[in-house]
């Protein structure tokens, strides 16, 4: 995550990411589950621009949405992401006003280029960020781990955004420790049009009990190693067999990207995106612009990022 000062506006640099390793283990008493998880952020960025507003504005916290969604269907009208309370980014400022004590709103415009309902966190990404944005435009400066600490009471996969780089995540995604991948690793990512939502799929893991192990730190040292054509017998994903079953189009795009010659295809957090991992910058190129012109979704040639 990267932040700039421009006057009296804090600008933000929100990345997605990707899922290497997902293990879906037990079922707890709060109704979340236990997760192990290896995450890498990638260089697909949403952008947040912050001003803070005084103690009177009406409304308090005002968010403004500019979409360039690659996967959208051109022509399909205003933005259908929601700006009221129901988004994480107000109620992420809400919270911090609340516990902070401060009386102040703020200005948030967000250009949106992470799909949505992809499994690649950009919500949670931008709750980060904001967070990040209005502790320093608030005079608040929050250490990280204190922002981390409040932002698990939002969602579980906004703690993650706070490690700064890659990590393992668990308990129910709260759990951060920070773990060493390379960076400019190249990857693909394709999202197609239809979108899945996280609780869906875990209905349908419940439904099936489909369990899978996964080893992170073999991962870890694979990718350390650049040993890219071993990584296929330490990834997985626990819930990418229910997202299959539950959207036919997510089998369908991982079966596409393992008839080609790449070292890794598979499904990010609870889909639909998918991801390949390449051997070079230039195959990643090549096979982003081969697949979106086979019009599966919109493909980005990408790389691991801080």
């Amino acid at each position: 995550m990267y932040l700039r000062q421009h006057t009296n506006r804090w600008i933000a640099a929100a990345p997605a990411k990707l899922n290497l390793t997902l293990e879906v283990r037990r079922r707890r008493d709060d109704g979340f589950h236990d997760i192990e998880t290896l995450i890498t952020p990638i260089s697909l960025f949403d952008r947040l621009v912050l001003e803070p507003l005084p103690a009177d504005s009406t409304p308090r916290f005002e968010l403004l949405v500019i979409d360039r969604r690659a996967d959208r269907v051109h022509g399909s009208g205003e933005s259908d992401i929601p700006v009221d309370q129901s988004n994480l980014i107000v109620r992420s400022l809400e919270l911090l006003a609340k516990r902070a004590g401060v009386d102040l709103g703020a200005r948030v415009i967000l250009t949106k280029r992470i799909p949505s309902q992809a499994g690649l966190g950009g919500g949670s990404s931008n709750a980060a960020a904001a967070l990040k944005l209005a502790s320093a435009a608030w005079r608040l400066n929050w250490p990280d781990h204190k922002l981390a600490a409040l932002s698990a009471e939002l969602g579980s996969d906004i703690p993650f955004f706070f490690a700064g780089g890659a990590a393992v995540c668990a308990g129910r995604g709260e759990i951060v420790s920070p773990v060493s991948l390379p960076l400019g690793v190249p990857v693909v990512v394709v999202k197609p049009l239809a979108g899945l939502s996280t609780a869906k799929v875990f209905d349908q893991w419940r439904e099936n009990q489909q369990r899978c192990k996964s080893d992170w730190k073999q991962a870890a040292s694979m990718m350390r190693r650049g040993d890219f054509a071993r990584l296929p017998t330490v990834l997985s994903n626990g819930l990418q067999m229910a997202a299959c079953a539950v959207c036919e189009v997510v089998d369908e795009c991982l079966q596409l990207l393992r008839s080609l010659p790449i070292a890794v295809a598979q499904m990010s957090g609870s889909g639909t995106a998918c991801f390949a991992i390449c051997y070079n910058r230039r195959q990643a190129r090549q096979l982003a612009s081969f697949l979106n012109g086979r019009r599966c979704g919109a493909a980005y040639a990408l790389a691991t990022c801080p």
